[in-house]
């Protein structure tokens, strides 16, 4: 993965993420609606996704260290 995909992940990342913890300041579970709620846990299954491509992409990169490495 190149390093412009992986700025996107992590911009798409910390915008969910800061979506996530407005909803909690703005109204917690108790207050917020059923579609509050339902967009949450949308946000909540993709920050999930984003991390582990992440967790992939950072894993690749490592092992590509690792063969360079032993190649050098």
């Amino acid at each position: 993965m190149n390093s412009p995909d992986l700025e996107q992940i992590k911009k798409e990342l910390l915008q969910l993420i800061w979506q996530q913890i407005a909803t909690l300041e703005n109204h917690g579970f108790a207050s917020a609606s059923i579609a509050e709620l339902q967009e949450f846990d949308a946000r909540r299954e993709r920050i999930y996704q984003l991390g582990e491509k992440l967790s992939r992409a950072a894993k690749e990169a490592a092992e590509s260290t690792d063969q360079y490495e032993k190649t050098a």
